[in-house]
Order: structure tokens, then sequence, then C-alpha cells
């Protein structure tokens, strides 16, 4: 028999008689279950809020049934959340005298890292070293291995979090010039005290968004070079994590 659905969303159209002629197996292996009276199928609010038991197992306890380590796999993503910011109108011409348009390193790191284990098997008798040495090197390569990319996980989030950041903080500069200079053209236009109030907030404002967007582009290139130097430690170390 072909289970392609839960067998129990047959139970309208399953044979309950002896004398009925439906094909039990024929009618879950070729059609497709009826469709629920519902927009879709719900199951019990009990079971959906119901709390899963914890994982005791630890990940040396799981690979003695699921066989040798073949792939290792990690990934992350920015944790601050960003708000969509245009930095630049559509059709806006930019000049070459803005030293405030930083430029990042870029990183060489990308979102995800997939590393294979199952390349090469070491002769360790052949270089001398026991069960006991070669269960020292099992252990605190999976230590190891384990610390550099949760490490590496964070650079990439600081990383990704410094982008957040340099994008806002370049818009809040991009806006503030703007509305300085149409403020110095009102105020030549015609002397106004709240004008003159307006240019200092402003001034101010851009002031910290140009040190913050600063902060922010060494951030970024700090995070960028450590998560290269991290990464080729992960892939050496992973060389010998079996």
């Amino acid at each position: 028999m072909i289970i392609n659905y839960p067998t129990g969303l047959y139970g309208s159209v399953l044979p309950h008689e002896p004398q009925d002629s439906q094909n039990v197996t024929f009618l879950i292996s070729n059609t497709s279950p009826p469709r629920a009276d519902l927009l879709f199928l719900k199951i019990p609010v009990g079971v959906a809020n119901r709390q899963r038991p914890p994982d005791t197992l630890t990940p040396e306890q799981r690979r003695i049934t699921v066989g040798d380590l073949i792939f290792t796999v990690s990934r992350s993503s920015r944790g601050q959340v960003g708000n969509n910011a245009q930095q630049y109108e559509i059709g806006e011409v930019l000049g070459f005298d803005n030293v405030w348009l930083k430029a990042t390193d870029p990183m060489l790191v990308s979102v995800k890292t997939e590393i294979q284990h199952n390349l090469n098997v070491y002769d360790y008798a052949e270089l001398g070293l026991t069960e006991a040495d070669v269960a020292v090197i099992n252990e605190q390569s999976l230590s190891s291995f384990n610390d550099i990319t949760d490490r590496l996980n964070c650079l990439r989030m600081a990383r990704a979090d410094a982008e957040v950041r340099i994008n806002t903080n370049q818009k809040i500069v991009n806006e503030a010039d703007k509305n300085i200079a149409a403020l110095e053209v009102m105020l030549v236009d015609g002397a106004d005290p709240d004008i003159e109030v307006l240019l200092v907030k402003l001034r101010k404002r851009k002031l910290l968004a140009e040190v913050a967007l600063q902060q922010a582009v060494l951030d970024a290139d700090a995070s960028a070079a450590e998560a290269t130097i991290d990464l080729q430690k992960l892939r050496t170390v992973g060389m010998v994590l079996k």
C-alpha cells in the first residue's frame, strides 16, 4: 500500500460493511482523500499548544544510530530589525563630494557554511597514534568545531546588524543634508529665528548619525575580517572531525 496522505482522512469513503465494494488498498494508494468542509484542516488546540518534551540526547549519542558524520551546515541571520530605509530617491543625482559615503570591506563568508567530513580517512596507526590518542582528537575537534561555529554565526549576525545600522544612519545623513540645504535657502531669503533653531537641531542630529555611521562601518569591517579567519579555522578543524 502506498500511503501519500494520513489514512484517517479517508474515513468518510472507506468501506464499513463486508458488502461494500470499495478496495481499501486501491483507494488509499491511487486517490486523494476527500476535501474537508473547512477551508483548511485544523488540529485540536490542545495538541497545537502541547509543549514538546526536552531533547535529552547529545549530538554524540544521536550519531550512534545515524552513522558517521558527513556534512555540517551552519547559518545565521541578523538579529537587528531593519526598517527598509531608502537612502536615495529614485532619479537622484549623486555627487562625489560627500565624504560620508562609506564603503565597507566585502564579507567573504556566506550566510551558510557547509563542510563535508568524509572526504578522507586518516590512518592514525601509521601516524603512531593509539586509540586513546584518536579519542582525544575526536573529542577536542568536536568541541573546537562547535565553539568556532558559534563564534562564526555571531560574527555573521554582527555583520548583518552593522549593515542595517549603516543603511539607517546613511539615510538620516542624506535626509538631514537635504533639509539643511532647504532651510539655508529659506534663511537667506528671510531671517527667521525658528529656522535657525531647526538648523541647529538638524546639524546636531546629522553629526550623531555620522558618528554612528562611522562606527557601524568599523564594526562591519571588523566582523568581516574576523569571520574570514574563523572560517579558515573551521575548515581546518573540520578536516579531522569525524
